[in-house]
């Protein structure tokens, strides 16, 4: 999952650290805004040891891009269905069909703003990706082009049609 974040940093040399979820995988890099000493690349992080998940419910979008009040001209549904077994995932129960690439598409206006409300219906944590826009999670929440929902979660978010073409989701 993308975050694009603002940080303010003092003067010195800091560690950027992300642990994957799940692994032993770490990735490392370093932000100089002055001289200074850098860390061991093993560089404990005290944050990482808290046991929790950092998620997009703990974010906001900055005022530069926070979407403007408005109502939804309307509200798609979107269950993300299937599982591992048969490795059979789909949208609201129909895989994606390469001869046929537009069935079940929304069509949506230049203009329109869309509510999307995402159910997760699988038993394991799933992504979802809107090309061609970004959209912002509900109540200030970040605004990005991809989230993953946990199982049995709906995510609901808001974006302006505002980019003209066919543009795909897909989890």
């Amino acid at each position: 999952e993308r975050y694009d974040l603002q940080v303010t940093l003092d003067d010195g040399v800091f560690p950027v650290v992300a642990d994957a979820e799940g692994k032993q995988d770490r990735a490392f890099a370093l932000v100089r805004t002055a001289a200074g000493t850098a860390p061991a690349s093993d560089v404990p992080v005290a944050e990482l040891g808290t046991g929790r998940v950092g998620t997009a419910a703990g974010l906001s979008a900055t005022a530069s891009v926070t979407l403007h009040q408005a109502s939804p001209d309307r509200v798609v549904h979107l269950a993300l269905t299937g599982g591992m077994e048969a490795y059979d995932w789909g949208i609201n129960g129909r895989r994606f069909d390469m001869n046929d690439p537009l069935r079940d598409a929304h069509a949506i206006s230049m203009g329109e703003r869309v509510q999307l409300r995402i159910r997760n219906d699988t038993e394991m944590w799933h992504p979802f990706h809107l090309h061609g826009h970004t959209y912002q999670h509900a109540n200030g929440g970040p605004r990005k082009d991809t989230s993953i929902i946990l199982p049995g979660q709906t995510l609901t978010v808001d974006f302006d049609a505002d980019n003209p073409g066919q543009w795909v989701a897909h989890c």
